[in-house]
C-alpha cells in the first residue's frame, strides 16, 4: 500500500487526466509527476478502464459536444488552437457553477452504464494475465533459456486467444526495470503481485520445469490478484517424443480451462504455437537473444542473434522482420512470404511494416491502429503510430500516441525523445524541454539525449544552449558523430572556425571508412566559412582521390563536387564549375539514378548561370521524363524551371514555379528553393516579401547552414538590397559589413567581398 500524493493539486488532476480534459502542458506535468509518485501512478491505473468507457459513451459525447457547440462557454485562451484541444479546455472546465455541466456531471453519475464494445473484447479486458518467468529446476541457471523459451512461447500461444488479454512479455519487463528488478529473472510472491497490479492483470501465473528428459515435465499456478488465492494449478506431463512446444501447447489447454473462459473460447481456432513462432528451438532462443539486444540497443548485436536464428530457421517470418528495421528494409519481403506462420499480432506488425516501406502510409496506419487495439500493451506499435502522425503533419495526435507510449512505460526513452521532437514541432518549448529532461533522467550517461536536446535548442535558434548540449553529448562518447555533424556549423555560425575545424578532425580519423570520406567534406567547410577557396578545394581533391583509393565515397562524393562547384562559381571559373557540377551528378546518378534530389535543380541553375542556357533547358527533361514513368510531381522539377526562368529573365515563370517548389518543401527548411524564390520576388519588385524571405534563411542552425556559406553572404548582400530599397539604410549597412568582417581574411578577387565592398561606399552616401 503507497502512501498518499503529498501534492494536493495532482491528486485533484486526476480524474481530469483519465478522461482527457488536461491541456497538453498539464498532461505532461501530472505524466512527469506520476513517474515519481507511485500513489498517482497506481491511482491512474486504477481509474483507467473505468474512465475509458466513460470517454467512449455515445451520449456524454454528445452532451459534451452541445457544450462545445456554444462559443460562450470555450475560454478565450483556446481561440484559434485546433479543436481537440479546445474541446478539452472545456471539458476541463466542466464544473457544477454551469448548469449545463452540471448535466453532463450528472449524467456521468447517474447513468446505468453498459459495455458498448464486443462481447469477446469486454471478455479479454477483464481478463487479463500475466505470465511471469518459468523458473528451471533442472538447471537453475536456466543456461539453455528454457525457462525463458517456455515463459514467452506461453504468452504467444495464450494471445492467440480473442478471450484473453496477456500482458505482453516486453511489458512485464518493463515493469520489472520501473521497480528496479530489470535483471532479475525469478521474482517472489510480492514482487510479482506488485508487478500485475501495474499490469491491471486480474490472474498471475507463475510455473516451474520440474523434467526435461526423457519427457518434460511442466507445472503452473494461477493466482487471483485481488485476494492472492490460489485459483487453479497444472501439471503437464510430456510424452518422451514432445518438444517443448508441444507441452507449451498442452498447458496453453489446460490454464484456458481452469480460467473460467466462455464456451466459445474452447471452440476458437487455436494453433499450434510452433505454427505461429518456429519448430526450432534453437531458432528461437537466438531470436529471444535478439530481442533483448535490441531492448539494449545493441542494434549489430542483435542483427547477428536474428541471423543466427535464421540459420537453423530460414522462415522464422519475425526474425526476417527485425532484419528489415535493423539492416535492409527490403528483408520485409521475406518476412512477408513466411507471414502465415505467425500469430494475430506479428501479422499486423509485418504488414504494417510492408505497407510503409511501399510507401502506403494510410494502410500502415490502420494496421497499426487495429494492432493496439487488440494488444494494448503494444508499445513498439504505439511508437511506430506516432512516427506516422509525425510524418503526415498530425503532431497532435502524434503527442497523443506517444504519451500513451509512456503511460504503457514511464521509462521508455525513444518515446520520451519523439515526444520532445513533436512538441518543439508544435510550438511547445516548455513541454518539449520536459520530455527530453526526463530522458536524460533515464539516461544520464547516454550521448543521445543531450543530443537531442540540442536539436531541439538548434531549432529553437538558442545556438549557445544548442552548442553546450552537444558538447555534454561529447563528453560522454567522443566518437558520436552524429553529434559532431551538427556542432561544427553551430560553433560555424558562430565564427568558431578553429573549434569547428577540430570538431570534424575527430572524424577524419575514425577507424570507419564511411565516416573519414564525411569527414574530408566537412573540413572544407571551416576554410570556405573565411573565404579561403583555393585551400578548400585542395582539401576537397584530397579527399576525392583518397575515397578512390578507400573505394569509399558515394554521397559524401557528391557533396565534395558540389562544394568544388560553388568555389569555382564564386571565383568566376565557370568552365571548372561545369567539370565539377558534371562530375557531382555523374557519381549521383550512379548510386542514386532514381533520387531527384535538389541537386538536380542546381545542376540546371549552375548550366544557366556559365551561359549553357541550351544544356541546362535539356536538363529538365530528366524531371519530364521521370514524372512521365513515374506520375509524381515532385518540387525539383519546379526548382529546375524556376531557376532557369530565373537566369533567362522569363518572369511569368520564375515565380510560380519557385513558389511552388519553396511551398513543397516548406517542412523540409529547404534553402535552395527559398533563396532562389527570394531572388525572384526581389527582381519582380515584391521587396518586402523578398526581405522576409532572405531573413528566415539566414543562421537557421541546420546542418547545412555550413555548406551553404557561400550562398548566406550572397542572401545577406540581396538582403541589403531590399533593405535599401525600402529606405533601411542601417540595416543594408549591417549586412554588408558582416559579409566583409567574415570574409576579411579572404583570397583575392572575391565577387562578394568586391560587391560588399561597392554596396556599403554607395550607403555611406545614404542618411
Amino acid at each position: 500500500m503507497t502512501n498518499g500524493c503529498n501534492d494536493q493539486r495532482f491528486e485533484t488532476l486526476l480524474h481530469a487526466y483519465e478522461l482527457g480534459f488536461l491541456s497538453e502542458d498539464e498532461r505532461a506535468e501530472l505524466e512527469m509527476h506520476m513517474l515519481d509518485c507511485s500513489s498517482c501512478f497506481e491511482k491512474a491505473q486504477r481509474l483507467a478502464p473505468t474512465m475509458q468507457l466513460i470517454k467512449s459513451d455515445p451520449e456524454v459525447r454528445e452532451a459534451v459536444d452541445s457544450l462545445d457547440s456554444d462559443e460562450s462557454t470555450v475560454p478565450s485562451d483556446t481561440i484559434g488552437i485546433p479543436e481537440m484541444r479546445a474541446r478539452r479546455s472545456l471539458w476541463r472546465k466542466l464544473m457544477p457553477t454551469s448548469i449545463a455541466a452540471a448535466a453532463v456531471l450528472a449524467l456521468l453519475v447517474f447513468k446505468p452504464w453498459k459495455v458498448q464494445i464486443s462481447t469477446d473484447e469486454a471478455v479479454a479486458q477483464e481478463n487479463r494475465l500475466a505470465v511471469m518467468y518459468f523458473e528451471n529446476l533442472v538447471d537453475e541457471a536456466d543456461s539453455s533459456h528454457l525457462g525463458e523459451i517456455a515463459t514467452n512461447l506461453l504468452i504467444t500461444d495464450l494471445s492467440e486467444s480473442r478471450f484473453i488479454q496477456v500482458v505482453s512479455s516486453q511489458h512485464l519487463h518493463d515493469l520489472l526495470k520501473l521497480i528496479g528488478n530489470e535483471d532479475v529473472k525469478i521474482v517472489d510472491k510480492d514482487i510479482a503481485t506488485q508487478i500485475a497490479r501495474k499490469a491491471r492483470a486480474k490472474w498471475i501465473l507463475t510455473g516451474k520445469i520440474l523434467q526435461s528428459s526423457p519427457g518434460f515435465v511442466v507445472t503452473a499456478q494461477i493466482v487471483d490478484v485481488s485476494s492472492g488465492n490460489a485459483v487453479a494449478s497444472q501439471r503437464v506431463t510430456g510424452a518422451k517424443e514432445d518438444d517443448i512446444f508441444a507441452v507449451v501447447d498442452k498447458l496453453t489447454t489446460e490454464v484456458k480451462n481452469d480460467l473460467s473462459l466462455p464456451a466459445d473460447a474452447m471452440g476458437e481456432m487455436d494453433p499450434s504455437v510452433a505454427d505461429v513462432t518456429t519448430h526450432s528451438a534453437e531458432a528461437y532462443r537466438h531470436y529471444l537473444d535478439g530481442l533483448e539486444l535490441r531492448r539494449k540497443f545493441y542494434s549489430p548485436e542483435a542483427a547477428a542473434s536474428f541471423q543466427k536464428a535464421l540459420e537453423y530457421d530460414s522462415t522464422f517470418a519475425m526474425a526476417w522482420y527485425h532484419l528489415a528495421k535493423l539492416i535492409d528494409r527490403n528483408l520485409v519481403d521475406r518476412a512477408v512470404q513466411y507471414a502465415d506462420k505467425v500469430g494475430r499480432k506479428e501479422q499486423y506488425y509485418i504488414r504494417s511494416l510492408k505497407a510503409l516501406i511501399d510507401q502506403d502510409t494510410e494502410q500502415a496506419m490502420a494496421l497499426l491502429q487495429e494492432l493496439v487495439r487488440h494488444f494494448p500493451d503494444e508499445k513498439t506499435a504505439l511508437l511506430d503510430l506516432g512516427r506516422l502522425y509525425n510524418q503526415i503533419g498530425d503532431n497532435s495526435e502524434a503527442i497523443e500516441v506517444f504519451h500513451r507510449a509512456v503511460e504503457i512505460d514511464p521509462t521508455y526513452k525513444e518515446a520520451f525523445n519523439l515526444l520532445a521532437y513533436t512538441y518543439q514541432g508544435y510550438g511547445k518549448l516548455d513541454s518539449a524541454l520536459m520530455a527530453i529532461n526526463r530522458y536524460i533522467d533515464l539516461a544520464p550517461d547516454e550521448p543521445n539525449p543531450y543530443d537531442s536536446r540540442g536539436d531541439i535548442y538548434r531549432a529553437e535558434k538558442m545556438f549557445d544552449e544548442a552548442i553546450e548540449s552537444y558538447q555534454q553529448a561529447l563528453r560522454i562518447a567522443p566518437d558520436f558523430n552524429a553529434t559532431r555533424y551538427k556542432l561544427g556549423p553551430l560553433l560555424m555560425i558562430r565564427g568558431d572556425f578553429d573549434l569547428a575545424d577540430s570538431c570534424f578532425q575527430w572524424m577524419a580519423d575514425s577507424p570507419r571508412k564511411v565516416t573519414r570520406s564525411g569527414a574530408r567534406v566537412y573540413l572544407a567547410l571551416p576554410h570556405i566559412g573565411r573565404g579561403h577557396l583555393n585551400q578548400a578545394i585542395e582539401i576537397l581533391d584530397d579527399g576525392i582521390a583518397a575515397d578512390r583509393l578507400e573505394q569509399s565515397g558515394g554521397w559524401n562524393s557528391v557533396l565534395k563536387y558540389y562544394l568544388k562547384a560553388l568555389c569555382y562559381l564564386e571565383q568566376g571559373r565557370n568552365s571548372d564549375a561545369i567539370d565539377a557540377v558534371d562530375s557531382c551528378f555523374s557519381v549521383h546518378d550512379r548510386d542514386s539514378p532514381l533520387d531527384m534530389q535538389c541537386f538536380r535543380g542546381l545542376y540546371t541553375y549552375t548550366l544557366a548561370e556559365t551561359g549553357q542556357v541550351a544544356r541546362s533547358a535539356e536538363s529538365t527533361l530528366v524531371f519530364e521524363t521521370f514524372l512521365d514513368t513515374n506520375g509524381i510531381v515532385l518540387e525539383p522539377y519546379y526548382f529546375a524551371r524556376g531557376a532557369l526562368a530565373l537566369i533567362t529573365g522569363d518572369k511569368r515563370t520564375t515565380v510560380a514555379d519557385l513558389q511552388k517548389s519553396a511551398d513543397w518543401v516548406e517542412w523540409k527548411n529547404d534553402f535552395f528553393p527559398a533563396y532562389f524564390l527570394a531572388r525572384a520576388l526581389l527582381e519582380d519588385g515584391q521587396t518586402e516579401e523578398a526581405a522576409e524571405q532572405f531573413e528566415n534563411l539566414l543562421d537557421n542552425g541546420t546542418i547545412w547552414q555550413a555548406f551553404l556559406e557561400i550562398w548566406n553572404l550572397r542572401s545577406r548582400l540581396y538582403l541589403a538590397a531590399a533593405y535599401e530599397k525600402l529606405g533601411r539604410y542601417d540595416d543594408a549597412r549591417t549586412q554588408c559589413e558582416y559579409v566583409l568582417e567574415r570574409w576579411s581574411d579572404a583570397d583575392p578577387d572575391l565577387a562578394i567581398v568586391e560587391d560588399a565592398r561597392e554596396r556599403l561606399a554607395r550607403l555611406a552616401q545614404r542618411p
